[in-house]
């Protein structure tokens, strides 16, 4: 056959074509065999940080998004956020640990919706060591979820329901100061501005019985940020069995929660207590935490 020159173009064009199609693209890669979806597990109620391309200027509170994790036989897990945020995120590596915790960490995460990818991602969900539970009906768990899509966006979880844990030091001015750590604090988040605090098994001095849970209702949530939320109150009157006290006047409530380090032990809570006339600081410092599934 004799190939003129435009014959010679139209073979080349062919050439490249049966080449690009042979080498192939994405839609030719060969379907990962992921087995079944061996647990899925829905986040417990609660909120959603997103600080658009890591502006914290433009932070805002996203009040409705669920969150699904769907883990399959071969150890990649899909996430799904719904409301608010959008967001399907598949393939991420996980692993179970020894105390039936999955932990999901990965980068270049695949998306659809809001976002195509996420260059960091990071969620645990599993339940809390019994041994550290304030009361045996919390249902404590672990839930942590932190993402960092492609274009700086931040996406953090925040529960709606934690319980703080550790040492409480309560000092005044006619006394010794008290430490005990059978003090705990249930923080309940009813909105993005407000939140209760419940003061679990309250004791002031050593000799002192416990009064109860004390209820600190409409707290004020100050802030939150990136790695979690600050509350005050600069006076209150606390509830004890849904009946007020205004002898246990409280005064200069201040908390902050660490959501990005629950782990670390980064977690404060301080108030003033004027406790049948006498002036009490309450302060909870280097708190831990766990998220808590109370009805």
């Amino acid at each position: 056959m004799k190939i003129n020159a435009l014959t010679g173009i139209f073979l080349l064009a062919g050439t490249l074509t049966g080449f690009l199609t042979s080498c192939g693209g994405d839609d030719d890669k060969p379907t990962v065999d992921r087995g079944d979806v061996v647990m899925t597990e829905k986040f417990p109620a609660g909120l959603t940080y997103v600080c658009p391309q890591g502006v914290t200027a433009k932070a805002y509170i996203a009040d409705n998004t669920t969150y699904t994790a769907y883990m399959y036989q071969n150890f990649t897990a899909d996430l799904t956020l719904a409301g608010g945020v959008d967001a399907k995120l598949t393939l991420i590596p996980y692993k179970n640990t020894t105390n039936g915790v999955v932990v999901a960490d990965g980068d270049n995460i695949i998306a659809s919706g809001d976002y195509t990818r996420f260059k960091d991602v990071d969620f645990e969900y599993g339940p809390v060591s019994p041994l550290l539970l304030s009361q045996p009906d919390d249902n404590g768990m672990i839930v942590h979820c932190s993402l960092t899509a492609d274009d700086n966006t931040e996406i953090y979880f925040i529960p709606r329901q934690v319980v703080c844990c550790g040492n409480t030091v309560v000092s005044s001015a006619s006394s010794d100061s008290f430490t005990n750590s059978s003090t705990t604090y249930l923080i309940t988040l009813k909105s993005a501005e407000k939140a209760t605090v419940t003061v679990r098994n309250a004791r002031f001095a050593q000799n002192m019985p416990a009064v109860g849970d004390m209820v600190f209702d409409d707290v004020d949530v100050i802030s939150f940020d990136d790695d979690g939320y600050y509350l005050s109150c600069a006076s209150l009157v606390p509830s004890i069995m849904g009946v007020p006290y205004p002898s246990f006047a409280i005064t200069d409530f201040s908390a902050y929660i660490d959501i990005d380090g629950y782990d670390e032990e980064d977690s404060m809570i301080s108030f003033g207590c004027n406790a049948l006339g006498r002036s009490y600081k309450v302060k909870a410092t280097s708190l831990s935490y766990y998220t808590a599934l109370i009805e």
